[in-house]
């Protein structure tokens, strides 16, 4: 099963991408394109969810970042 957290952006280039830390060693965030995302998954049956998550402290005057 394939899965990923992060938040979904444009990055500069227009590619839908998800910011996401790449090891859990790195507290670097990168902008995944979702097609490297996914490309193990070509030409394969899929099901696919998204959820739009909300943290405790976002939502009503929270962040919009």
């Amino acid at each position: 099963m394939t899965q990923f957290n992060g938040k979904l952006v444009l990055d500069e280039d227009g590619l839908l991408c998800v910011k996401m830390h790449i090891s859990p060693m790195n507290p670097e965030l990168y902008d995944i394109p979702l097609q490297e995302l996914l490309e193990d998954l070509i030409n394969k049956d899929i099901f696919m969810e998204v959820f739009a998550t909300q943290k405790r402290w976002e939502g009503e005057g929270g962040s919009e970042e």
